[in-house]
């Protein structure tokens, strides 16, 4: 049978099969880089989380946020940086480990079995949708599967000689320390043994080194868990979101509250555990067969069922006429498939549960290095005895029989050839300008929060989502992002936790709005586009829009007194309540940045332009700024009695303006006349109808 590995291939047939492995990792690749152009939103699920933990590990020493284990964001460090390249790089990085990971599955395949059944597994698992999909972005899964094949086949060959011992206790602590469920593994490996051993486990004394070695593997990890989460194994999965009922439970205000073993035995019945995991079983296998089968894409359409059918009918029809040789391949391959059934029971009990919480193909990808490589060696011993029984019928069958293999692998290399023809284009595109280019509306947001709170003004909280819009890992340091919790769902909740921490700047998107609905839905509205308002919420002040209505963010600021108090009603329908003011004299720049705080006193009978001089003490105007509030993103016609805006200006400096004191001017002015609204009251400035902030020194430029 094929299955057995003293079957020999000639070097003839070893050139051709190395040569569609490397038009398998050709293909791989090419289509990998399409996807990794296509994939520009840095800010999609674990991706943020991912690239800031990579940034933690380089900037701060931080192994784990207790959720992500280091392995995965440490090959990102080197290229770890606040720039759009560090995402770029990520993919690449990840796509190179795709790559690694089909080569590697054919090398296992070739040395549990043969060749051709080495091929075949690194065929399907470059082909795998999920798969390629993970290996063009910025998630551990990818890495997962190669480590987990890898400790998959070295604890198999723990049985054999000690060495092995070693590099799977090695292997497994690397996947440990990609993602903690691998735990599972290593739980599966010591069932095996005490199957296989039995009365004698007590005298393998060398299966020692495989926990020995994990443990060593893994202990800087465990040290860093029990330093900061009490306990060496902690993992928010496992100690948490396992024992939620739903995956809103993971976002509350108190960590205290999150849910863990004991809690969630004391608060459910037997009855209810049962249920749990019937429904999630109901959830689970759709997807798994989903994620099992390499391509949900297959042109003709008819095709998938020809060679699913196909294929089926082939491994029965064997099974039932060739009992014997099924046997004896059970019986050489005891180890391996024990190995597969051992992990593959609780891996699928593990998922059921798991799936009443969350469910995602990218958590069932683990499993497919060890399903394919056995997948491959039973479709090749089948095709194997079938040549032979072919051969046996006569030259009709078996020319049959080789036209039929012929025409599947020219099919598989017809098929790949045109999936690289297909992308190609991706090799001609710079990856860097695209993903830079995609991303310059959170960028533009970005800069504006670094121009508006640089770095000298010391830390600052903003409060955003829960969200996957804004990339959380680009913001600088010295801003600390939090999320809204699940538990605050109403409007005076939202008060309560806004005044307890204290934000500088509470960014509302559509994702933030949908899923904290409950608590401000009577202020923001959501659509696929964006969120519009009608107002600005009591006691917030509007600071910065980003597009049109509907807005993609709309920035607020806790309300809160102006620097320097300004007093200046303007016809009695807006009050200037005060300014900030941050100056910049280097080389690079001298600008003004002037933040004027805004009430609406009565709704504006239309749209005004905010003028802001720098004037010399005789008015003479030394430079100037004009535009609408928020750049006519939030006319004054929009503006509800009551409300509060905080809108930013800059007036650039040119060389006229020698340094010497000026004084700060604003107000204003109809743009069609380009009439100045009046001053209500005493008018102190020296330029008409206009609000004196205060007086302004310009410095000399700072080398």
């Amino acid at each position: 049978m094929v299955l057995v590995r003293s079957i020999q291939y000639k070097p003839l047939w070893k050139i051709i099969l190395l040569s569609l492995l490397v038009l398998v990792l050709a293909r791989f690749t090419i289509v990998g880089l399409a996807k990794v152009l296509f994939n520009t939103q840095s800010s999609d699920g674990d991706e943020s989380a991912y690239l800031e933990l990579g940034l933690s590990l380089r900037e701060n020493k931080t192994l784990t946020d207790g959720t992500r284990p280091p392995l995965y964001p440490l090959l990102l460090t080197p290229m770890a940086t606040r720039d759009w390249t560090y995402f770029t790089w990520a993919k690449l990085i990840t796509l190179g480990v795709g790559a690694l990971t089909v080569l590697v599955t054919f090398i296992i395949g070739q040395q549990l079995f043969n060749w051709p059944t080495g091929l075949l597994a690194a065929f399907l698992l470059a082909w795998n949708r999920e798969f390629h999909l993970r290996a063009s972005t910025v998630y551990a899964d990818t890495l997962l599967v190669l480590l987990f094949l890898t400790a998959w086949y070295f604890l198999i060959k723990s049985f054999q000689k000690t060495r092995y011992c070693i590099l799977a206790g090695f292997f497994v602590g690397l996947a440990y320390l990609t993602k903690s469920s691998v735990l599972l593994l290593l739980i599966v490996w010591a069932g095996v043994a005490l199957w296989h051993y039995r009365r004698r486990i007590f005298t393998q004394t060398q299966l020692l080194w495989v926990p020995l070695v994990f443990l060593v593997t893994t202990s800087p990890l465990l040290v860093y868990n029990w330093r900061h989460f009490g306990q060496p194994f902690y993992s928010f999965a496992t100690t948490h979101v396992m024992w939620m009922d739903r995956w809103a439970e993971s976002q509350v205000e108190d960590s205290a509250d999150l849910p863990t073993l004991a809690t969630y035995l004391q608060s459910h019945t037997a009855a209810e555990m049962i249920a749990r995991l019937q429904k999630g079983v109901l959830r689970l296998n759709p997807e798994l067969a989903l994620t099992l089968i390499p391509s949900r894409n297959f042109k003709p359409p008819w095709l998938a069922y020809l060679i699913g059918g196909g294929l089926l009918l082939a491994l029965i029809g064997f099974s039932l006429f060739r009992r014997d040789h099924v046997q004896a391949a059970l019986r050489q391959h005891r180890l391996i498939i024990l190995m597969f059934i051992f992990l593959a029971i609780p891996f699928y009990l593990f998922s059921a549960w798991y799936a009443r919480v969350l469910i995602e193909s990218r958590f069932l990808i683990p499993i497919l290095g060890p399903f394919y490589v056995l997948f491959s060696a039973g479709v090749v011993g089948v095709a194997a005895e079938v040549g032979r029984w072919a051969n046996h019928r006569g030259r009709a069958a078996y020319i049959g029989y080789t036209v039929l293999v012929a025409g599947t692998v020219i099919w598989g290399i017809w098929w790949s050839i045109t999936a690289i023809r297909l992308d190609a284009w991706s090799l001609t595109v710079d990856p860097f300008t695209s993903d830079r280019a995609a991303n310059e509306a959170p960028q533009e947001l970005l800069i504006w929060l670094e121009r508006d709170h640089p770095a000298k003004l010391g830390p600052a909280k903003i409060i955003f989502g829960p969200s996957k819009l804004l990339p959380i890992w680009k913001f600088p340091p010295y801003f600390t992002v939090e999320r809204i919790p699940v538990d605050i769902n109403t409007w005076p909740k939202l008060e309560t936790y806004l005044a307890k921490n204290a934000p500088a700047y509470i960014i509302i998107d559509s994702d933030t709005a949908r899923r904290r609905r409950e608590a401000m839905g009577d202020y923001f509205k959501y659509h696929d586009e964006g969120i519009d308002f009608q107002r600005v919420p009591p006691g917030w002040m509007l600071a910065h829009l980003s597009k049109e209505q509907p807005h993609t963010w709309a920035v607020f600021s806790p309300e809160t007194s102006p620097a320097m108090p300004a007093q200046g009603n303007i016809d009695n329908q807006i009050a200037l309540i005060g300014y900030d003011l941050v100056p910049y004299f280097d080389v690079k720049e001298r600008v003004l940045r002037v933040t004027l705080y805004w009430q609406a006193l009565a709704p504006p009978r239309q749209d005004y332009t905010v003028f802001i001089h720098l004037t010399a003490p005789d008015g003479f105007v030394k430079a100037q700024h004009d535009q609408q509030p928020f750049d006519g993103l939030w006319p004054t016609s929009r503006w509800i009695t009551g409300d509060l805006l905080a809108d930013r200006y800059e007036i650039v400096l040119d060389e006229n303006v020698q340094p010497g004191e000026y004084l700060l001017l604003a107000g204003l002015y109809e743009a069609q006349t380009g009439q100045r609204l009046p001053i209500i009251g005493e008018a102190r400035a020296p330029s008409p109808n206009a609000v004196l902030l205060g007086q302004v020194t310009v410095e000399p430029t700072k080398q």
